[in-house]
């Protein structure tokens, strides 16, 4: 329920990460970005397993950085993928622990994990200002900039198809005036773009629920935490329940979180 805005340096700005209510009030809170390296950070997204922010960091050596907006510090962490020149969206996928991360100087998206192991690339035919994930519906967010004809194109995140998009428009007129950069949803199914050139930010519907995924009513699972023995094993009983539930295909995932170096993949 807080928004993070960036304000970099070699665009007029003072290095800083600012906090806002969704209604657009200040908190009074920032982020000095100073220690991310680069020549300036860009868009960011929320990764909410661990509660940390990321953003993509422009020029050398053009990697991920982590913000941790509690202690609200630079950590030092990075995530470096295989891309050769620099990029500028990110956006995390929940489900799976992903990233897809683009540029306005290419078309392709690339999908790495958090080491910043290749797990996919895909040519979307369109530049890329802005990237957001829906992981119940796989939908992939694209905003393009003029991209015609729309503002922000939807695509299949399995095979990549473009199954459409829109523009942002108030009252039927469109509303942005360079296509928009950076992207990202809440919640609440809306979604948040800049238009850099207004200094302007709009909320707008994106059409789809499922954004945020907590817990799986018709899944259960016994026991939910416990110790795995070094070079043992800690069954896990799964149930569904399928009371009250439409007929047709549900799907989802087991999350792990451990205490150490080492993570676990979902099991889907």
């Amino acid at each position: 329920d807080r928004l993070w805005i960036t304000n970099p340096e070699n665009f007029g700005g003072d290095g800083l990460e600012y906090e806002y209510l969704p209604d657009g009030t200040p908190t009074g809170e920032t982020i000095d970005l100073h220690g991310a390296g680069g020549f300036w950070q860009a868009d960011g997204t929320y990764n909410a397993r661990t509660g940390m922010l990321w953003h993509v960091d422009v020029g050398e050596p053009g990697c991920l950085f982590e913000v941790d907006p509690v202690a609200k510090v630079v950590t030092g962490n990075t995530i470096c993928g295989p891309w050769e020149s620099s990029q500028r969206t990110v956006t995390h996928d929940y489900a799976t622990d992903t990233y897809y991360v683009g540029s306005t100087n290419d078309t392709r998206v690339f999908r790495i994990d958090g080491s910043g192991a290749l797990r996919g690339i895909a040519d979307l035919g369109v530049t890329i200002a802005g990237l957001a994930y829906n992981p119940t519906t796989q939908h992939l967010f694209v905003a393009s900039g003029f991209a015609s004809p729309f503002d922000v194109w939807i695509f299949d995140s399995v095979t990549y198809a473009a199954l459409g998009g829109f523009r942002v428009t108030s009252n039927g007129v469109p509303v942005l005036q360079n296509g928009g950069v950076s992207l990202d949803a809440d919640c609440g199914g809306r979604l948040w773009i800049n238009d850099s050139s207004a200094q302007t930010i709009y909320q707008f519907e994106s059409g789809e629920t499922g954004w945020c995924v907590n817990d799986i009513p018709w899944l259960s699972e016994s026991p939910t935490e416990g110790t795995v023995p070094s070079g043992g094993e800690l069954p896990v009983t799964v149930t569904f329940d399928s009371q009250g539930l439409l007929p047709g295909l549900h799907q989802g995932s087991l999350l792990f979180a451990t205490d150490t170096p080492g993570s676990v993949d979902p099991v889907p």
